[in-house]
Order: C-alpha cells, then sequence, then structure tokens
C-alpha cells in the first residue's frame, strides 16, 4: 500500500479498493524516478529509481498539495492523479470484515515441534533485583553485558515480571534495553471491538455515531479538493481495477508488461446480503456524491443477489469519469 508520486502520475491509495495491488503495479509500471509513501520499504519490487519514504500511505488530495508544496510543485504539474473508487455498500462491508479480522496469527503446534525453552538457570541473574527497583514515572536504562543478546535480556525480564504478576514495558533501541513499571498503554480500536463482537447492523450503528460513517465520508477528501475535483484526476472503479488502471495509463503513453497482482483480499459473503433499510440509507447517506456522479446504483434490498464484487451494481463503462473536468487545482 502506498502513495505514489512519479514525474507523470499521482496515485492515492484510497482505503479497501485494492490500493495495494495497484501499488505494486504501478510501482513496477511507472517511469522511475518514483517516490512512494508507506510504512515500510517494498520488499518485493527491485528496481533502480525507487526511494520510499516513511508516511501514511493514504493520504488526501490536501495532504499531497501541501507535500508537494513544500517540494516545489503544485497538482497540476501531473499528467494524471489516479485514485479509486469501490461500490460503497461493498466498500463498507469489505471494512467491517477487515475490522472482524485479528491482527494476530496464532497456529497450534505439537510439543515436540516446538523449540525447547532457555533453562530458568540461564535467565539474567538481577533479573528480580532490577525489577525491584524500578520507580514508578521513571525508565531503567539496562546496558547488556558483553556477548549478551538485548532479545535475550528483554526475555528474562519479561518472564521474571510474568512469575511475579507485576506489569512492565521492555523495549530495546540500539543495543540499549528500556524499562519502565506499569505496561505498555494499548491505544484503543473502539469500533475494531465492535466489529469483532457484533454483527453488521450493530457496527454501522455504532460508526454511526456522532458524525455519521467516516471512514466512508472521508473517501471524498481523495476525491476534491476545496470542493472541486482536479481537472488531471482519473476515477478508476475497483471492479473493474486492472483493466481500468492499465487503460488509464495508456492514455498518458505508459504501458508495461507486469503482471496485475490481486493482494490482500477480504473475506465475506456477498455484500447485499449484509444490509436491511437501515443500514442501506446509512451508507447512501454518506456516500451520496458517487451516486450522483452515475458511477453506482443505489441497492434495491428487493432486486436481484449482486455477487460479492458487486458487478450488477456498477455503472456501465459510459458513466465513468475518465478525468474530473476544466479548471485548475494546486
Amino acid at each position: 500500500m502506498a502513495m505514489i508520486i512519479s514525474d507523470d502520475v499521482l496515485f492515492l491509495h484510497v482505503r479497501k479498493t485494492g490500493g495495494t495491488s495497484a501499488s505494486q503495479f504501478l510501482l513496477e509500471t511507472l517511469p522511475a524516478p518514483i517516490h512512494y509513501f508507506c510504512r515500510a520499504p517494498n520488499a518485493t519490487v527491485h528496481r533502480e529509481g525507487l526511494t520510499h519514504e516513511n508516511g501514511n500511505p493514504h493520504q488526501t488530495l490536501a495532504d499531497a498539495r501541501d507535500y508537494l508544496r513544500r517540494q516545489g510543485r503544485v497538482l497540476s504539474d501531473f499528467r494524471m492523479i489516479l485514485a479509486v473508487v469501490r461500490n460503497p455498500y461493498d466498500h463498507f462491508v469489505s471494512h467491517y470484515s477487515y475490522q472482524r479480522r485479528r491482527s494476530t496469527e496464532v497456529t497450534t503446534i505439537a510439543p515436540a515441534s516446538a523449540p525447547p525453552p532457555t533453562p530458568r538457570q540461564d535467565m539474567l541473574p538481577g533479573a528480580a533485583t532490577l525489577l525491584e527497583a524500578l520507580i514508578p514515572g521513571r525508565v531503567a536504562q539496562v546496558e547488556p553485558e558483553p556477548g549478551e543478546r538485548p532479545g535475550g535480556l528483554m526475555a528474562a525480564l519479561n518472564l521474571v515480571a510474568a512469575d511475579r504478576g507485576v506489569p512492565i514495558a521492555v523495549w530495546e533501541r540500539n543495543g540499549t534495553v528500556y524499562v519502565k513499571s506499569g505496561g505498555f498503554v494499548e491505544k484503543t480500536h473502539r469500533m475494531r471491538d465492535v466489529a469483532q463482537s457484533s454483527d453488521f447492523r450493530t457496527f454501522v450503528e455504532q460508526a454511526i455515531k456522532p458524525q455519521g460513517l467516516r471512514f466512508l465520508h472521508r473517501v471524498k477528501e481523495h476525491f476534491y479538493l476545496e470542493g472541486e475535483m482536479p481537472p488531471n484526476l482519473r476515477v478508476v472503479r475497483f471492479e473493474r481495477l486492472a483493466d481500468e488502471v492499465r487503460e488509464a495509463l495508456r492514455e498518458i503513453g505508459i504501458s508495461g508488461d507486469a503482471e496485475f497482482p490481486w493482494l490482500n483480499r477480504s473475506d465475506h459473503a456477498a455484500y447485499s446480503s449484509y444490509y436491511d433499510e437501515f443500514t442501506e440509507q446509512a451508507v447512501y447517506d454518506a456516500s451520496r456524491w458517487l451516486f450522483d456522479l452515475g458511477l453506482y446504483q443505489r441497492l434495491s434490498l428487493n432486486g436481484s443477489e449482486s455477487d460479492e464484487r458487486g458487478s450488477e451494481r456498477i455503472a456501465p463503462p459510459s458513466l465513468v469519469l475518465p478525468f474530473a473536468g476544466q479548471g485548475g487545482t494546486t
């Protein structure tokens, strides 16, 4: 996943619209030099001229504009700004399914397959003394002994703390171990907790408070700036992502033979099966601009069942906006 900047193309990654797949394809296809923004460097694309910058991969038009201004560029410099839309009903079900997933992978194995535990006598002899000396509000800085690995030191401290029922936080930077009492303060993810414990209607009911379905409201910020779409914005639909991305690039003379990957697909039933009158109205209200543009049709709860990619609910190709219109935005 990434926001991508090349000489000709600016790609804005909208959450849950195939951005990881599109990013991979663009990194392999766009002419270098390319700057891309995500939390970690791409480990699978190896080309000259790729520069990774640690940053938010889901930046809006306003975010991109502000960054570009600092680099002496404006949005109108690009031959194309590329962003992906998705059927809002399918989009929000995908968001719900993603929030329901656990982020920690757990696999059970036979005891014989597990590595032997570290013998207790090999653990840090002074760990208990160190924990007893911790002062609330202060951090202990611990330098490993020669030959002692920071990871082993951290494991020893955690083990002793667990034995004593004492919550601590342990971390390492540049070979030095730091310890404080009280444990880490975990960031709460309210909607993830709701998704993992509730059905779809309850999730929508909770997500709509206090300011509507923020996840869907924020999508518009990738397409509009100060109430207008940039004239060089190319809107691509998730439902025909590979074909429309390739077509968009061909319009400005860029082509490539890279395979279009399909990554990070969420697993859920046909999106139409999730909706009742309340949830349909909530999603429609949050994404009315997409329906007003004619890109999607409103879901009929009494209509035919659509598949989970939403192919029966998208507008025909003639209604897709190739470029947004006239008038500049910088």
